[in-house]
């Protein structure tokens, strides 16, 4: 195989050529559909900072970007066909430290499947893996009043976070950001729905769980553990299919952890179907 690096501005026909691969690679795996969105791909794949790999065809079969840095981490976003040969996780390995000489590399991957992850298990070890997963707005079962709901407003944004720590707190992994760290995470996207996200409360007014809708995805979703299998969360995701409905988006999309199989369940019996599965890779040089 032959590799083209570009570690310059990416030409407009080498963007048309990564829009294409990632056409090729949900047809292929599946995964979020936002990668054929231009502003997502262009975020993922910064123009500076950006390698193709071409086949001896020259095909574009992978492409690999720097994203960010933090004191001792590269973060990289990637894309690779399953036609490729094992062998192409070296030399992507390879590139990536011509992009960043961080000790610690971290692979996102939107799109993938068992033989991308096989092609990178010798030399980067899979460390979170989510499925996604979608439904039709359409045909949703009514949804459930019986604990009250409220959307988000700058007031009651501090209970979407209780809510969020309750439900996802003893998960390992954790991340413990702060109060005003979560807010700012939800309320900087110009898709998120204030008005479609909801948080559950029961008679005394303590968060039960919550909802967040974004653009066409459930974004988030949680229920704090002693409220859980009393169909707060069946709620949640009911409303917030119907909100994607009331949107006008044809389909609900969300990821899940591969390791949550109670979430997976649920989202199953209200008609939610696999479409893909997205991973990250990490190694250390």
């Amino acid at each position: 195989m032959t590799s083209a690096f570009i570690t310059r501005r990416a030409t407009p026909d080498e963007r048309v050529a990564l829009d294409k691969l990632a056409a090729k690679c949900l047809d292929a795996h599946g995964g979020l559909p936002q990668l054929l969105d231009p502003d997502f791909a262009a975020a993922l794949f910064p123009d500076d900072a950006l390698i193709l790999c071409r086949d001896a065809t020259q095909q574009l079969v992978a492409a690999l970007a720097l994203t960010h840095e933090s004191d001792d981490s590269a973060f990289f976003s990637l894309l690779i066909l399953p036609t490729v040969t094992g062998d192409i996780a070296t030399e992507i390995f390879a590139a990536a430290e011509t992009l960043s000489t961080r000790r610690v590399q971290i692979f996102r991957c939107e799109s993938v499947n068992p033989r991308t992850t096989d092609a990178f298990s010798p030399a980067g070890e899979q460390f979170f893996s989510e499925y996604v997963m979608s439904r039709p707005t359409h045909g949703m079962v009514p949804v459930d009043f019986s604990n009250p709901t409220h959307p988000w407003t700058d007031d009651n944004a501090p209970l979407f976070f209780a809510a969020y720590q309750g439900s996802f707190r003893e998960r390992p992994g954790f991340p413990d950001p702060s109060q005003e760290e979560w807010i700012a995470d939800q309320v900087e996207s110009e898709e998120f729905h204030r008005e479609w996200s909801r948080v559950a409360l029961d008679e005394s007014g303590t968060p039960l769980g919550f909802v967040l809708v974004d653009d066409d995805q459930i974004w988030q979703m949680g229920v704090i553990p002693a409220a859980r299998r009393q169909g707060v969360g069946r709620q949640l995701l009911t409303h917030a299919v119907h909100a994607l409905g009331a949107l006008g988006k044809p389909d609900a999309w969300l990821n899940v952890n591969l390791n949550n199989p109670a979430a997976i369940a649920l989202y199953e019996s209200v008609g939610f179907e696999v479409v893909g599965q997205r991973s990250r890779f990490r190694r250390e040089i």
